[in-house]
């Protein structure tokens, strides 16, 4: 369950203690986002205003891999540092016949740890990157007409969706800038938007948002070795 655009998320200057100032700091953008807690309660949570790597909302920033911390020149499992080769895992997932040679255990973990998330690391304070949950309640944005609008703009030539919570007027910007498999960009829907989540589909697939002008948007699951752009969240 999510709760939208009743109340400004709690006010509180963060602080940042991520790499040192090599990758650029975002805002924290309130855009009246609450999910609920498992155990009762809600928390809010906060959007960046450009992706990680980058320094302006319209910049594509840093392509990773589900569980990587920093770019490279090859997004494939033969490079991908939680596999082995083709499919089979050294970390992440719970199905015995997808891991390395079958002698090692599954670790049950569907989630990235914190050391493995890019945002946790490279920007340090509260960012990470955004869940499942987080991420699908920022899409559900979409369909509430009364608190939110969506419009498909171009930001020095690069075209993506302006999110405005009408409330108060704060907004971002998802740039719709591909993503990457081996050593090329995607050539399937390449002017489309790929935002891995931190949360896996399955042993194989991440879960990414796919933003395009043609069909609303969605979270879906691929290979965890493709090269991806992040949006983090702040959570207190």
């Amino acid at each position: 369950m999510v709760v939208m655009a009743l109340a400004a998320c709690k006010k509180e200057d963060p602080v940042y203690e991520g790499d040192g100032g090599v990758t650029p700091v975002p805002e924290a953008v309130d855009l009246g986002i609450y999910i609920d807690k498992p155990d009762g309660g809600e928390y809010c949570v906060k959007w960046a205003s450009f992706n990680i790597g980058a320094s302006s909302e319209e910049e594509s920033g840093d392509y990773l891999a589900w569980g990587e911390l920093h770019p490279k020149k090859d997004y494939s499992w033969d490079t991908y540092i939680w596999a082995a080769g083709m499919h089979r895992l050294t970390k992440y997932g719970t199905d015995e016949s997808s891991w390395e040679g079958k002698k090692k255990k599954p670790d049950n973990k569907t989630r990235l740890d914190p050391a493995d998330d890019a945002a946790t690391v490279r920007l340090g304070g509260k960012w990470r990157m955004p869940t499942f949950n987080e991420m699908d309640a920022l899409l559900a944005t979409k369909s509430d007409k009364v608190n939110y609008t969506w419009e498909y703009v171009a930001v020095a030539g690069i075209y993506g969706w302006r999110i405005t919570r009408l409330e108060t007027g704060a907004n971002i910007f998802i740039p719709q800038v591909g993503s990457y498999e081996g050593k090329e960009k995607t050539k399937f829907y390449a002017d489309a938007g790929y935002y891995w989540t931190s949360d896996l589909e399955n042993e194989i697939f991440g879960h990414f948002a796919f933003f395009n002008k043609d069909v609303s948007p969605y979270i879906i699951g691929h290979d965890r070795s493709e090269g991806m752009t992040i949006r983090p969240v702040w959570v207190e």
